[in-house]
């Protein structure tokens, strides 16, 4: 369980605090002749772009940086020879992401070329990038994309000092609270890459991550998502299991453990837009002024009150009192209350999105240990530890269910548990709809539904169904700030009924099943046309692929038995550009 080795705390307190700050990314992109040879060179190229992009919608404060290892032409602040410096450790811009896609149409070989280089250069070169920064960051790391396992393989003393070096320096990283992500590309000889030829020894917990080879842009896209994608924390909390004894007296009141907390799902909104002086571009500030009805008076904060409606009484209450009045006396904590059986909890008991609990060893020591135990006593006997937790002052307290979760390592499931927000009574509300009787069911028809339902069930993911909405907002965002010619339209097929496996799948079922309830008047599917292309290479060469359905695609390579990976709209594009070699 050591998925939030990378968390930084600078604080001490055991109290709530947001996790906010900045990331600093660099990525290490090898670019000798065999990356080129294999096609990797433009696949990483392509997928930090992307990277890029969506860090420039997700998080615009975090800062990149490019370096190129194993090029004939040298730019960097020390003359490292063969390492050429993209740019430097900055904010994303539109101008940054246009001059990385000119890497892919440029003649690599007669701007920059290829040459031998030391990789302890590299290393020292990445770590110049953090230390020579003014910003502060939460987090730094350095990803490195290469296609050779070993790149001081040779057996002459030169070979063996540049491996020496280069497994020293890596021990800086450490020393600089700097992680290091491998991403191994695809060999020239199309050999698995061996991280235990080199990198193992650079760095010794390469075995336990998932070091893959990747030969596919989506598979490549995908590890750079979770590489760059941060898990941002709620908030880190005592858990509080109960107070302690007169004779464990030790100047703490509770027996407590710290914890990490985790939101499991958030909603993504568009941004708001900011108003700004269209002669100037310049930002505008808005000011809130108020003056009194009856002589005009400014009023300033404190001179203004809230006042509550109790019957025919107004309550007037002032700002120090609203206060008083939200911060209900509650300090930030996770505090256990008892246990019930898993059956107790209904499933429409969910009210809100609920959390992830992590223990935090850093606050507590010994938290792990505690928490673990606990996880096993909670599993072994199907019990869930129902709990109060406020998150911080002057917030709601709420009352929650811990269902305990065992790690799973080959499901990359971490130990932890999974808070359910409980209702109070407040909350709850009795349903009672006049004059519903219920419907006698044929058994016959009870039955077909049961199998439509049955034949329907697929597997759900929220990654497979992206918002239509966010995503045509943000390809109009992208256009214009790349100055594309056209906005690449938005493929919604994702998010629409397939009726033709419905079809295929129950369309007799469906029709038995309406003439058993008598429901309705069955209408006839309408198959839309599929149209047909017989060329898309223009198409392709102006990367307007996208504009074209999953149908036309399909249809087109069936036409031209073009075997793809998958029948996705990404897949089908990749095999399209394949065929035509693009």
């Amino acid at each position: 369980m050591d998925f939030l080795d990378n968390d930084s705390d600078d604080d001490e307190s055991q109290t709530y605090q947001l996790f906010g700050g900045k990331e600093g990314i660099v990525f290490l992109i090898d670019a000798t002749e065999d990356m080129f040879s294999c096609e990797q060179f433009s696949l990483a190229i392509r997928c930090i772009e992307n990277a890029m992009k969506n860090k420039a919608i997700a998080s615009p404060g975090d800062e990149f940086a490019i370096i190129l290892f194993g090029t004939d032409k040298t730019s960097n602040d020390y003359n490292f020879d063969h390492i050429f410096v993209v740019q430097k450790l900055q904010k994303t811009s539109a101008d940054l992401i246009i001059g990385l896609k000119s890497l892919i149409d440029c003649d690599f070989d007669k701007d920059l070329g290829h040459n031998r280089y030391s990789l302890s250069d590299v290393f020292s070169l990445a770590i110049s990038e953090f230390t020579k920064s003014k910003s502060k960051f939460q987090s730094k790391r350095v990803i490195l994309l290469t296609c050779c396992p070993q790149p001081h393989d040779g057996i002459t003393a030169e070979s063996k000092h540049l491996r020496k070096t280069a497994i020293n320096r890596s021990k800086d990283f450490k020393d600089h609270n700097i992680s290091v992500e491998l991403i191994p590309l695809t060999t020239k000889d199309n050999k698995p890459f061996d991280v235990e030829l080199f990198y193992e020894d650079c760095f010794p917990k390469l075995k336990d991550q998932n070091c893959q080879t990747l030969t596919k842009l989506e598979p490549l896209l995908k590890r750079i998502h979770r590489k760059t994608h941060r898990q941002r924390m709620v908030a880190s909390l005592p858990f509080r299991l109960g107070p302690k004894s007169d004779e464990q007296n030790d100047g703490q009141q509770y027996v407590e453990m710290s914890v990490y907390i985790y939101v499991l799902c958030s909603d993504t909104k568009r941004p708001v837009a900011v108003k700004i002086d269209r002669k100037d571009n310049t930002e505008l500030k808005t000011v809130v002024q108020r003056w009194t009805a009856d002589t005009g008076a400014l009023l300033k904060n404190e001179d203004l009150s809230k006042k509550y409606q109790f019957g025919q009484r107004d309550i007037v209450v002032n700002k120090q009192e609203v206060k008083k009045m939200s911060a209900f006396g509650e300090e930030p904590a996770l505090s256990l209350l008892g246990f019930k059986p898993r059956t107790a909890i209904k499933l429409n008991f969910q009210i809100k999105t609920g959390f992830f609990i992590y223990p935090n060893e850093s606050h507590i020591e010994g938290s792990i240990t505690l928490f673990n135990a606990l996880i096993r006593r909670c599993a072994e006997r199907d019990k869930v530890a129902i709990c109060r937790i406020t998150l911080r002052r002057r917030a709601n307290t709420y009352l929650c269910a811990l269902f305990p979760q065992l790690e799973n390592k080959y499901l990359d499931k971490p130990g932890g548990f999974k808070a359910l927000i409980l209702p109070f009574k407040d909350d709850i509300r009795d349903l009672e709809i006049k004059g519903a009787e219920r419907q006698p069911i044929n058994g016959e028809a009870f039955d077909l539904m049961k199998d439509v339902i049955r034949k329907l069930k697929f597997i759900y993911d929220p990654k497979d169904f992206p918002n239509p909405v966010l995503q045509t907002h943000w390809r109009t965002i992208e256009a214009l700030a790349l100055n594309y010619d056209n906005i690449e339209p938005f493929d919604d097929s994702q998010t629409q009924p397939d009726y033709d496996s419905i079809e295929s799948k129950v369309g007799y079922d469906l029709y038995s099943l309406n003439q058993l309830l008598g429901a309705y008047e069955v209408q006839p599917i309408v198959k839309k046309p599929v149209k047909v292309y017989d060329d898309l290479k223009e198409i392709a060469r102006n990367n307007k692929l996208g504009s074209l359905t999953v149908a036309e695609l399909q249809e087109f390579c069936r036409k031209k038995s073009i075997t793809a990976d998958g029948t996705r709209k990404a897949q089908l594009m990749e095999a399209v550009h394949k065929y035509y070699k693009l």
